[in-house]
Protein backbone atom coordinates (compact mmCIF):
# COMPACT_ATOMS: atom_id res chain seq x y z
CA UNK A 1 0.00 0.00 0.00
CA UNK A 2 2.80 2.65 0.52
CA UNK A 3 4.55 2.08 -2.85
CA UNK A 4 1.09 2.58 -4.29
CA UNK A 5 0.72 5.76 -2.49
CA UNK A 6 4.19 6.66 -3.48
CA UNK A 7 3.55 5.78 -6.73
CA UNK A 8 0.18 8.23 -6.53
CA UNK A 9 2.30 11.29 -5.09
CA UNK A 10 5.33 10.77 -7.51
CA UNK A 11 2.63 11.16 -10.64
CA UNK A 12 0.75 14.23 -9.14
CA UNK A 13 4.01 16.00 -8.34
CA UNK A 14 4.96 15.27 -12.53
CA UNK A 15 1.55 16.54 -13.31
CA UNK A 16 2.30 19.70 -10.73
CA UNK A 17 5.63 20.46 -12.48
CA UNK A 18 3.63 20.39 -16.00
CA UNK A 19 1.18 22.63 -14.27
CA UNK A 20 3.85 25.21 -12.56
CA UNK A 21 5.58 24.94 -16.88
CA UNK A 22 2.10 25.35 -18.67
CA UNK A 23 1.06 28.75 -16.50
CA UNK A 24 3.94 29.94 -16.60
CA UNK A 25 4.78 30.16 -20.19
CA UNK A 26 0.93 31.76 -20.08
CA UNK A 27 1.29 34.14 -17.87
CA UNK A 28 4.52 35.17 -18.75
CA UNK A 29 3.34 35.60 -22.51
CA UNK A 30 0.65 37.68 -21.06
CA UNK A 31 2.44 40.23 -18.70
CA UNK A 32 5.30 40.40 -22.00
CA UNK A 33 2.55 41.14 -24.23
CA UNK A 34 1.21 43.97 -22.15
CA UNK A 35 4.15 45.35 -19.86
CA UNK A 36 7.58 44.25 -22.44
CA UNK A 37 9.89 41.50 -21.69
CA UNK A 38 11.31 42.49 -18.64
CA UNK A 39 12.75 40.21 -15.82
CA UNK A 40 9.57 41.09 -13.67
CA UNK A 41 7.05 39.83 -16.03
CA UNK A 42 9.52 36.16 -15.38
CA UNK A 43 9.31 36.63 -11.64
CA UNK A 44 5.42 37.38 -11.47
CA UNK A 45 4.82 34.45 -13.75
CA UNK A 46 7.28 32.41 -11.79
CA UNK A 47 5.15 33.51 -8.54
CA UNK A 48 1.49 33.09 -9.73
CA UNK A 49 2.29 29.32 -11.98
CA UNK A 50 3.60 27.80 -8.57
CA UNK A 51 1.17 29.29 -6.64
CA UNK A 52 -1.72 27.80 -8.76
CA UNK A 53 0.22 24.61 -9.57
CA UNK A 54 0.71 24.05 -5.73
CA UNK A 55 -2.85 25.07 -4.76
CA UNK A 56 -3.78 21.92 -7.30
CA UNK A 57 -1.51 19.19 -6.39
CA UNK A 58 -2.44 20.28 -2.84
CA UNK A 59 -6.13 19.31 -3.48
CA UNK A 60 -5.61 16.60 -5.49
CA UNK A 61 -3.01 14.95 -2.78
CA UNK A 62 -5.83 15.93 0.14
CA UNK A 63 -8.78 14.20 -2.05
CA UNK A 64 -6.71 11.36 -2.32
CA UNK A 65 -5.89 11.06 0.40
CA UNK A 66 -9.68 11.35 1.64
CA UNK A 67 -10.26 8.72 -0.49
CA UNK A 68 -7.77 6.23 1.08
CA UNK A 69 -9.42 7.30 4.78
CA UNK A 70 -12.42 6.17 3.35
CA UNK A 71 -11.72 3.53 1.43
CA UNK A 72 -9.02 2.20 3.58
CA UNK A 73 -9.97 2.35 7.39
CA UNK A 74 -7.50 1.98 10.04
CA UNK A 75 -9.05 -0.59 11.88
CA UNK A 76 -11.41 -3.09 10.21
CA UNK A 77 -15.04 -3.06 12.01
CA UNK A 78 -15.70 -6.44 13.32
CA UNK A 79 -19.04 -7.72 12.78
CA UNK A 80 -20.54 -10.58 14.18
CA UNK A 81 -23.68 -12.76 12.29
CA UNK A 82 -26.65 -13.96 13.53
CA UNK A 83 -27.54 -16.36 11.77
CA UNK A 84 -26.57 -19.86 9.93
CA UNK A 85 -28.23 -19.87 6.58
CA UNK A 86 -28.09 -18.71 3.12
CA UNK A 87 -29.21 -15.60 3.92
CA UNK A 88 -26.62 -14.72 6.69
CA UNK A 89 -23.50 -16.27 4.27
CA UNK A 90 -24.59 -13.60 1.56
CA UNK A 91 -24.33 -11.17 4.67
CA UNK A 92 -21.05 -12.14 5.49
CA UNK A 93 -20.06 -12.16 2.07
CA UNK A 94 -20.81 -8.75 1.72
CA UNK A 95 -19.10 -7.15 4.65
CA UNK A 96 -16.08 -9.21 3.51
CA UNK A 97 -16.09 -7.15 0.54
CA UNK A 98 -16.99 -3.78 1.73
CA UNK A 99 -13.59 -4.45 4.44
CA UNK A 100 -15.50 -5.56 7.38
CA UNK A 101 -13.98 -8.20 9.59
CA UNK A 102 -16.01 -10.97 9.94
CA UNK A 103 -16.00 -12.78 13.30
CA UNK A 104 -18.15 -15.83 12.61
CA UNK A 105 -21.63 -16.60 13.38
CA UNK A 106 -24.05 -17.62 15.94
CA UNK A 107 -27.18 -19.91 15.64
CA UNK A 108 -29.07 -22.16 17.87
CA UNK A 109 -28.29 -25.47 16.58
CA UNK A 110 -28.57 -28.80 17.80
CA UNK A 111 -26.60 -29.37 20.68
CA UNK A 112 -25.91 -33.36 20.18
CA UNK A 113 -24.95 -32.80 16.63
CA UNK A 114 -22.22 -29.89 17.85
CA UNK A 115 -19.22 -31.36 16.34
CA UNK A 116 -21.12 -31.65 12.57
CA UNK A 117 -22.14 -27.72 13.08
CA UNK A 118 -20.42 -25.68 10.05
CA UNK A 119 -17.13 -24.49 11.14
CA UNK A 120 -17.91 -20.90 11.02
CA UNK A 121 -20.78 -20.89 13.80
CA UNK A 122 -19.07 -20.33 16.86
CA UNK A 123 -21.79 -20.95 19.48
CA UNK A 124 -26.00 -20.63 20.09
CA UNK A 125 -27.85 -17.32 19.91
CA UNK A 126 -27.74 -17.40 24.15
CA UNK A 127 -24.33 -17.15 23.95
CA UNK A 128 -24.56 -13.79 21.76
CA UNK A 129 -23.83 -11.42 24.28
CA UNK A 130 -20.46 -12.52 26.44
CA UNK A 131 -19.39 -13.31 23.00
CA UNK A 132 -19.48 -10.15 21.74
CA UNK A 133 -17.82 -8.45 24.68
CA UNK A 134 -15.57 -11.15 24.62
CA UNK A 135 -14.04 -10.79 20.65
CA UNK A 136 -15.19 -6.40 20.88
CA UNK A 137 -17.65 -6.56 18.03
CA UNK A 138 -18.88 -3.55 16.37
CA UNK A 139 -21.54 -4.42 14.82
CA UNK A 140 -23.82 -7.30 14.96
CA UNK A 141 -26.19 -8.66 12.00
CA UNK A 142 -29.30 -10.17 12.55
CA UNK A 143 -29.39 -12.38 9.10
CA UNK A 144 -32.86 -14.24 10.35
CA UNK A 145 -35.09 -14.63 12.64
CA UNK A 146 -36.45 -11.27 12.74
CA UNK A 147 -39.72 -12.11 15.70
CA UNK A 148 -36.26 -12.59 18.12
CA UNK A 149 -34.27 -9.50 17.59
CA UNK A 150 -36.05 -7.82 20.20
CA UNK A 151 -35.20 -10.50 22.57
CA UNK A 152 -31.37 -10.45 21.11
CA UNK A 153 -31.24 -6.71 21.87
CA UNK A 154 -32.32 -7.01 25.24
CA UNK A 155 -29.65 -9.75 26.43
CA UNK A 156 -26.86 -7.49 24.56
CA UNK A 157 -28.32 -4.40 26.17
CA UNK A 158 -28.51 -6.19 29.45
CA UNK A 159 -24.78 -7.49 29.19
CA UNK A 160 -23.58 -3.54 28.29
CA UNK A 161 -22.30 -4.95 24.59
CA UNK A 162 -21.74 -1.59 23.26
CA UNK A 163 -22.12 -2.82 20.02
CA UNK A 164 -24.98 -1.72 17.38
CA UNK A 165 -27.34 -4.27 15.90
CA UNK A 166 -28.71 -4.50 12.89
CA UNK A 167 -31.72 -6.59 11.50
CA UNK A 168 -32.39 -7.68 8.18
CA UNK A 169 -36.22 -6.61 7.90
CA UNK A 170 -38.99 -8.93 6.54
CA UNK A 171 -41.04 -7.83 3.54
CA UNK A 172 -43.87 -6.52 6.07
CA UNK A 173 -41.26 -5.02 7.97
CA UNK A 174 -40.44 -3.08 5.10
CA UNK A 175 -44.04 -1.18 4.43
CA UNK A 176 -44.08 0.42 7.88
CA UNK A 177 -40.03 0.57 9.23
CA UNK A 178 -37.86 3.45 8.28
CA UNK A 179 -35.75 3.72 4.98
CA UNK A 180 -32.89 1.73 5.31
CA UNK A 181 -30.22 2.62 7.38
CA UNK A 182 -27.05 0.99 6.32
CA UNK A 183 -26.51 -1.25 2.89
CA UNK A 184 -23.99 -4.10 1.94
CA UNK A 185 -23.48 -4.76 -1.34
CA UNK A 186 -27.58 -5.54 -2.00
CA UNK A 187 -28.58 -6.56 1.31
CA UNK A 188 -30.55 -3.65 3.22
CA UNK A 189 -30.73 -3.46 6.83
CA UNK A 190 -32.27 -1.88 9.92
CA UNK A 191 -30.54 -0.41 12.76
CA UNK A 192 -32.51 -1.27 15.64
CA UNK A 193 -32.59 1.75 17.96
CA UNK A 194 -31.06 1.57 21.44
CA UNK A 195 -32.73 1.80 24.40
CA UNK A 196 -30.83 3.91 26.29
CA UNK A 197 -30.76 7.78 25.06
CA UNK A 198 -27.59 9.28 23.93
CA UNK A 199 -25.45 11.28 26.37
CA UNK A 200 -25.69 14.20 24.78
CA UNK A 201 -30.12 14.39 25.14
CA UNK A 202 -29.75 13.40 28.57
CA UNK A 203 -27.52 16.59 29.49
CA UNK A 204 -29.68 18.75 26.97
CA UNK A 205 -33.00 17.52 28.34
CA UNK A 206 -31.38 17.81 32.56
CA UNK A 207 -30.86 21.63 31.39
CA UNK A 208 -34.27 22.14 29.79
CA UNK A 209 -35.81 20.20 33.17
CA UNK A 210 -34.24 22.49 35.22
CA UNK A 211 -34.70 25.94 34.06
CA UNK A 212 -38.56 24.77 33.16
CA UNK A 213 -39.31 23.90 36.84
CA UNK A 214 -37.66 26.93 37.69
CA UNK A 215 -39.55 29.60 35.14
CA UNK A 216 -42.81 27.09 36.47
CA UNK A 217 -42.22 27.91 39.95
CA UNK A 218 -41.47 31.42 39.77
CA UNK A 219 -44.76 31.82 37.84
CA UNK A 220 -47.16 29.93 39.22
CA UNK A 221 -45.53 30.31 43.53
CA UNK A 222 -48.55 32.62 44.40
CA UNK A 223 -51.23 30.14 42.81
CA UNK A 224 -49.40 26.96 44.18
CA UNK A 225 -49.19 28.22 47.87
CA UNK A 226 -53.32 28.92 47.33
CA UNK A 227 -54.06 25.88 46.33
CA UNK A 228 -52.38 24.80 49.52
CA UNK A 229 -54.29 26.92 51.78
CA UNK A 230 -57.28 25.68 49.95
CA UNK A 231 -56.31 22.10 50.63
CA UNK A 232 -55.45 22.35 54.38
CA UNK A 233 -58.86 24.48 54.70
CA UNK A 234 -61.02 22.43 53.28
CA UNK A 235 -60.63 18.97 54.39
CA UNK A 236 -58.36 17.55 57.31
CA UNK A 237 -54.83 16.66 57.32
CA UNK A 238 -51.63 18.03 55.31
CA UNK A 239 -51.96 20.16 52.27
CA UNK A 240 -48.88 17.71 50.34
CA UNK A 241 -49.31 14.12 49.86
CA UNK A 242 -45.74 12.40 50.12
CA UNK A 243 -45.51 8.85 48.43
CA UNK A 244 -42.68 6.44 47.84
CA UNK A 245 -42.93 5.37 44.45
CA UNK A 246 -40.16 3.73 41.42
CA UNK A 247 -37.84 5.96 39.40
CA UNK A 248 -34.88 5.32 37.47
CA UNK A 249 -32.73 1.93 37.47
CA UNK A 250 -35.55 1.00 40.15
CA UNK A 251 -34.50 3.45 42.20
CA UNK A 252 -37.15 4.34 44.90
CA UNK A 253 -37.82 8.15 45.88
CA UNK A 254 -41.11 9.86 47.67
CA UNK A 255 -43.30 11.71 45.11
CA UNK A 256 -44.67 15.28 46.27
CA UNK A 257 -48.45 16.13 45.14
CA UNK A 258 -51.56 18.12 46.69
CA UNK A 259 -53.41 16.09 48.13
CA UNK A 260 -56.65 15.55 46.41
CA UNK A 261 -57.99 12.53 48.60
CA UNK A 262 -59.33 12.21 51.80
CA UNK A 263 -56.61 11.19 54.58
CA UNK A 264 -57.76 7.76 54.77
CA UNK A 265 -58.28 7.27 51.33
CA UNK A 266 -56.04 3.52 51.47
CA UNK A 267 -57.53 2.19 54.22
CA UNK A 268 -58.77 -0.55 52.44
CA UNK A 269 -54.61 -1.47 51.09
CA UNK A 270 -53.56 0.46 47.40
CA UNK A 271 -55.78 1.27 45.38
CA UNK A 272 -55.27 2.96 41.44
CA UNK A 273 -57.36 6.00 41.44
CA UNK A 274 -60.86 5.35 39.49
CA UNK A 275 -60.71 8.73 37.90
CA UNK A 276 -62.49 12.38 38.13
CA UNK A 277 -65.69 10.42 39.98
CA UNK A 278 -63.52 8.57 42.53
CA UNK A 279 -65.29 8.99 45.63
CA UNK A 280 -62.23 9.45 47.93
CA UNK A 281 -61.84 12.69 46.37
CA UNK A 282 -62.47 15.81 47.94
CA UNK A 283 -64.20 18.84 46.10
CA UNK A 284 -61.06 20.93 46.17
CA UNK A 285 -58.87 17.92 44.94
CA UNK A 286 -61.27 16.81 42.54
CA UNK A 287 -60.91 20.78 40.99
CA UNK A 288 -57.09 19.93 41.47
CA UNK A 289 -56.77 16.87 39.43
CA UNK A 290 -58.91 18.48 36.57
CA UNK A 291 -56.88 21.21 36.07
CA UNK A 292 -53.53 19.37 36.94
CA UNK A 293 -52.75 21.71 39.71
CA UNK A 294 -52.28 19.02 42.06
CA UNK A 295 -48.85 17.54 40.18
CA UNK A 296 -47.03 21.48 40.34
CA UNK A 297 -45.19 20.37 43.93
CA UNK A 298 -43.27 17.36 41.77
CA UNK A 299 -41.28 20.39 40.35
CA UNK A 300 -39.43 19.76 43.56
CA UNK A 301 -38.76 16.29 42.68
CA UNK A 302 -37.49 17.85 38.82
CA UNK A 303 -34.89 19.61 40.56
CA UNK A 304 -33.51 16.62 42.79
CA UNK A 305 -33.38 14.68 39.26
CA UNK A 306 -35.17 12.22 40.61
CA UNK A 307 -38.09 12.70 37.83
CA UNK A 308 -37.90 14.90 34.79
CA UNK A 309 -40.42 17.06 32.90
CA UNK A 310 -41.52 14.14 30.53
CA UNK A 311 -41.29 10.37 30.85
CA UNK A 312 -43.13 7.56 32.42
CA UNK A 313 -45.75 8.50 34.70
CA UNK A 314 -43.83 6.83 38.54
CA UNK A 315 -45.67 3.71 39.48
CA UNK A 316 -45.84 2.68 43.23
CA UNK A 317 -43.68 -0.49 43.72
CA UNK A 318 -46.61 -2.55 44.62
CA UNK A 319 -48.24 -2.20 41.54
CA UNK A 320 -44.63 -2.22 40.25
CA UNK A 321 -44.25 -5.48 40.96
CA UNK A 322 -47.91 -6.51 39.74
CA UNK A 323 -47.19 -5.18 36.44
CA UNK A 324 -44.37 -6.73 35.97
CA UNK A 325 -45.32 -10.11 36.33
CA UNK A 326 -48.35 -8.97 33.77
CA UNK A 327 -46.59 -7.50 31.15
CA UNK A 328 -43.53 -8.40 29.28
CA UNK A 329 -40.79 -5.04 29.26
CA UNK A 330 -42.63 -2.74 31.75
CA UNK A 331 -39.51 -3.26 33.57
CA UNK A 332 -37.84 -0.86 30.62
CA UNK A 333 -39.86 1.95 31.76
CA UNK A 334 -37.25 2.15 34.53
CA UNK A 335 -34.47 2.98 32.10
CA UNK A 336 -34.95 6.61 31.84
CA UNK A 337 -36.25 9.11 34.73
CA UNK A 338 -39.92 9.11 35.11
CA UNK A 339 -42.15 12.22 34.54
CA UNK A 340 -44.73 15.11 35.07
CA UNK A 341 -46.31 13.88 31.88
CA UNK A 342 -45.81 11.60 28.80
CA UNK A 343 -46.87 10.33 25.79
CA UNK A 344 -49.60 7.88 27.80
CA UNK A 345 -50.58 11.17 29.50
CA UNK A 346 -51.38 13.08 26.27
CA UNK A 347 -51.97 10.30 24.03
CA UNK A 348 -53.94 7.96 25.88
CA UNK A 349 -57.00 8.14 28.26
CA UNK A 350 -56.95 8.66 31.78
CA UNK A 351 -58.66 5.04 32.34
CA UNK A 352 -56.50 3.86 29.72
CA UNK A 353 -55.01 0.30 31.09
CA UNK A 354 -51.58 -0.58 31.94
CA UNK A 355 -51.38 -2.56 28.99
CA UNK A 356 -52.20 0.58 27.00
CA UNK A 357 -50.02 2.76 28.46
CA UNK A 358 -47.24 0.77 28.11
CA UNK A 359 -46.77 1.18 24.29
CA UNK A 360 -46.58 4.81 24.62
CA UNK A 361 -43.65 4.75 27.24
CA UNK A 362 -41.62 1.88 25.19
CA UNK A 363 -42.56 3.85 21.94
CA UNK A 364 -41.28 7.39 23.91
CA UNK A 365 -38.40 5.55 25.36
CA UNK A 366 -37.23 4.16 21.52
CA UNK A 367 -37.51 7.60 20.26
CA UNK A 368 -37.09 10.18 22.92
CA UNK A 369 -35.78 13.46 21.49
CA UNK A 370 -35.80 16.96 22.43
CA UNK A 371 -38.42 17.78 19.61
CA UNK A 372 -40.94 14.94 21.24
CA UNK A 373 -40.34 16.44 24.52
CA UNK A 374 -41.65 19.73 23.38
CA UNK A 375 -44.35 18.65 21.58
CA UNK A 376 -45.37 16.56 24.81
CA UNK A 377 -45.31 19.68 27.27
CA UNK A 378 -47.28 21.51 24.05
CA UNK A 379 -50.30 19.33 24.46
CA UNK A 380 -49.83 18.86 28.07
CA UNK A 381 -50.00 22.97 28.59
CA UNK A 382 -53.39 22.68 26.10
CA UNK A 383 -54.68 20.26 28.20
CA UNK A 384 -54.44 21.99 31.03
CA UNK A 385 -55.55 25.50 29.56
CA UNK A 386 -58.80 23.64 27.55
Amino acid sequence: MNGTRSGYRAALWVLGALVVGTVYAAVSYGLAWKMGSMSLVNVAGAVLSVGLSAGLTRGLLSSRSRAVVRFRPERRRRVMVVGAGPVAEHLANEAELKGYHVLGFVEDLDMAQRLDWPQHVLAPRSALAELALYLRADQILVADGQARAAELLEQVEREGVPAEMFVVPSPYELTIGRPTSLRLGDVALYKLPSRQPKRSYQVLKRVMDVSAAVLILTLFGPALLLAMALVKLTSPGPALFRQVRVGKDGKLFEILKLRTMVVDAEKDGPQLCAGKRDARLTPVGRFLRISHLDELPQLWNVLRGEMSLVGPRPERPVFVEQFEKELPRYADRHRIAPGITGMAQVYGYYHSTAREKLRFDLMYLYHANLWLDLCIIFRTALSVFH
